[in-house]
């Protein structure tokens, strides 16, 4: 700097700014009088301004499972007060105590003005892009990032817009509840970066309720043996580790009657076995709950206790069985329906099984053997006098028919007849064609002679026991006193008039 003479006059003075390379600045100033000057020229150094985040702490972002992703600085705000773009630069976010389905991302708002949008790797802005994203994803470390890399027409609106896009997601239907940490940074490219701004992350799970499947279609009951109603039934819940206070409900819902019978097999006490020890349930062993109803048109119910877990309700479900002893059960089929409370606030959706209660036929038993027959006598002799007759279902055999005949080496002159015995109380009577017993009728027969064979027509008053004392009154005997000798082979079969046939069975009578 150079100072002349001649300071006592008056002076005038200029500043001035000249932008030189980069960020810096000249100051000029200047002196002028007559035929006298001063000039001083000054080189200011002005740094680069970081770019500033805001508005993004305070109260925790809360995720809700199952739901959209939270927005996790909605309110945020960017600032750089030198930097006219943040091409180069970078927006951050962390998350620590990252979990096994952790997301973060950009939401696609689209591609109109204001709006962020994704194509690919691109993020844009009003439909121009303004970087590229990377990351957001779980890899298995307890710190995952989002980047963005900013190009040259990213700016402070941009960049806000983004930042306000930023989301975190779980898809999982159990997400781990541990508290996750956020930060955000944003550089501008220049050198600048801000200060790494904090936020908690809340996750909050809720209660999925359980799903029960494979229990469906129908399955047939038959005689007295319960039948299970479904061995394939399945019972998941994601996010339960135990069942206790769980509550497994089946019930008879159409056509059910009091004499129905749901209850629980017990397999016994081995590994993986359902067993019952008085109103307990135990799985392999250990008991899982307790059970109570299941008759006179009550629900069974199954409530489990801490020792339960989902494998043995699942068991427990695979083997509740029907039954019903009654010989005037209806026909009707009856309809099942099952549903599971977890006990924690999940109910399943209720499935049906329908059981079809399918006709027993009537059981001809202790008809075999061989019996002689005297052909120099000639009297009649007794089929067999043991023989037996039951039905598990039917308690009379109106419309059934016992056919008696002989199916090998018959003769014409062979008589298949019933014994009458009169009226009295157990005795089996003929009137004419009528049958009785105890004096009440309970058929009408036909045949029984030339090779016809003997055929007993039942009506309502025709229970199992009346039937199987007619049976053990059916006699042999042929016109003849010389009859061929071939041995006679005696048939019987016994309908019960509701579409049940038995077996077919049969008695040798040897002539002698």
């Amino acid at each position: 700097m150079m100072i002349q003479s001649g300071w006592l006059t008056r002076r005038i003075v200029q500043f001035w700014l000249r932008p030189l390379s980069g960020r810096r600045r000249t100051a000029g100033i200047s002196f002028s009088a007559a035929a006298q000057s001063l000039e001083a020229r000054v080189l200011l150094a002005g740094g680069n301004h970081a770019p500033k985040l805001a508005t993004i702490g305070g109260q925790a972002a809360i995720y809700t499972e199952n739901q959209p992703p939270v927005l996790l600085a909605k309110g945020g705000t960017v600032t750089d007060v030198d930097s006219a773009n943040f091409d180069g630069g970078m927006l951050v976010v962390k998350l620590s105590g990252a979990r096994t389905g952790d997301l973060l991302s950009i939401q696609n708002q689209g591609t109109a003005d204001g709006q962020i949008g994704l194509s690919g790797p691109n993020v844009t802005y009003g439909g121009t892009a303004i970087g590229t994203w990377s990351g957001g994803v779980y890899t298995g470390a307890d710190t995952m990032s989002l980047t963005v890399t900013f190009n040259a027409n990213s700016n402070t609106t941009s960049a806000q817009a983004l930042i306000r896009t930023i989301g975190f997601s779980n898809p999982s239907d159990s997400p781990p509840e541990t508290i996750r940490s956020l930060s955000f940074q944003i550089s501008d490219g220049d050198g600048g970066t801000s200060a790494a701004l904090g936020k908690s992350l809340e996750i909050r799970p809720i209660n999925d309720p359980p799903v029960l499947a494979n229990f469906g279609g129908a399955v047939a009951f038959t005689g007295q043996t319960p039948v299970i109603l479904d061995g394939d039934a399945t019972i998941t819940d994601v996010d339960m580790t135990d069942l206790n206070g769980a509550l497994l409900t089946v019930k008879i819902g159409t056509n059910a009657q009091a004499s129905d019978i749901l209850s629980i097999r017990n397999q016994g006490i081995a590994h993986g076995q359902v067993g019952i020890d008085g109103t307990n349930v135990t799985y392999g062993g250990s008991i899982i709950g307790a059970w109570s109803g299941g008759t006179n048109n009550v629900s069974l119910t199954i409530r489990f206790n801490v020792l339960a877990k989902v494998d043995a309700s699942q068991a427990v479900l695979r083997n509740i069985q029907f039954s019903n002893d009654a010989v005037d059960r209806s026909s009707l089929p009856r309809t099942v329906r099952v549903v599971f409370d977890d006990g924690d606030g999940g109910v399943s959706s209720a499935l049906t099984k329908t059981i079809r209660i399918e006709n027993a036929p009537p059981q001809v038993g202790v008809f075999a053997g061989t019996v002689n027959y005297s052909a120099a006598t000639g009297q009649p002799i007794l089929v067999d006098y043991d023989a037996t007759v039951s039905d598990s279902d039917s308690p009379n055999f109106a419309g059934g028919k016992l056919t008696i005949a002989i199916s090998a080496n018959a003769q014409s002159t062979d008589v298949l007849s019933i014994r009458n015995l009169g009226i009295g109380a157990g005795k089996i009577g003929v009137q004419g064609t009528n049958v009785t017993y105890g004096g009440v009728v309970i058929g009408t027969f036909t045949g029984g002679t030339n090779k016809v064979g003997l055929n007993v027509t039942f009506n309502s008053n025709a229970t199992p026991q009346a039937v199987q004392t007619l049976l053990r009154n059916i006699t042999f005997k042929s016109t003849l006193t010389a009859p061929v000798t071939a041995a006679r082979t005696i048939r019987a079969i016994l309908t019960d008039g509701e579409g049940g046939t038995s077996a077919a069975v049969t008695k040798t009578i040897r002539i002698v």
